[in-house]
């Protein structure tokens, strides 16, 4: 196989930035936590791990006009955006809003007792429309494929929950870059292993093969 060029990301080399209230791995270059070889890839500017204490509230933001992703993992998050809009964000759904250069957005954990566990990233992509959107996804009906979030010219979203063994093959339609998540399981993309919360940029491929490697795997990509 010949390897295509691209980026290995592990999740125990992620930079932490942490508060009573908000845990966040970091897997670029992100507000304090500063570091060789993790400079952002193409219009992907943050892409973060996040955990919110229970009971606690967050800001964040104040970079430059970008479009932002939340994805609850564990748990509804409640999201605040710089124009005082207010929307609970379930498991099973992906929230999609323009972020104004310096603006912040604020999430809360509604729950006293339970922390959250949800992604945040970021694109510096500024003529995105029909925003703020709720997408959502349904693996008990969709298992063994890869799930189309939201897609248009500069940005596409699927995820993916399988068995082992399970293959795909992603094709970029004409994007330049690929990037990929291990949420939960292990993977094998384009001849890297990736075992949870481990990431693989990729770029001048116009498509990527993966193979499930444990029985429910779940697996985020993204195309920009």
């Amino acid at each position: 196989m010949v390897t295509s060029p691209g980026r290995l990301y592990l999740a125990d080399q992620r930079g932490l930035i942490q508060s009573s209230s908000l845990q966040q791995h970091c897997t670029f270059n992100y507000s304090s936590y500063i570091a060789g070889n993790r400079e952002a890839i193409g219009a992907l500017k943050v892409f973060n791990d996040s955990i919110l204490a229970a009971g606690k509230s967050a800001f964040t933001g104040g970079n430059s006009a970008s479009v932002i992703v939340l994805i609850p993992v564990t748990g509804s998050l409640v999201f605040k955006n710089d124009a005082n809009e207010t929307i609970t964000i379930e498991v099973g759904q992906v929230l999609v809003d323009k972020l104004s250069e310096g603006g912040y957005f604020k999430v809360i954990n509604p729950y006293q007792d339970d922390w959250i566990n949800f992604y945040h990233f970021e694109f510096e992509i500024t003529d995105a429309e029909n925003t703020p959107s709720l997408f959502e996804f349904d693996f008990e009906n969709e298992t063994g494929k890869l799930i189309p979030i939201t897609e248009d010219q500069n940005l596409s979203i699927c995820i993916g929950h399988f068995n082992g063994r399970q293959e795909e093959a992603y094709h970029l339609q004409g994007k330049t870059y690929f990037y990929a998540t291990v949420i939960a399981g292990a993977f094998e993309v384009e001849g890297r292993l990736l075992h949870q919360r481990d990431s693989l940029a990729l770029w001048n491929v116009e498509s990527v093969e993966l193979e499930a490697l444990s029985n429910h795997a779940v697996i985020l990509i993204l195309s920009f």
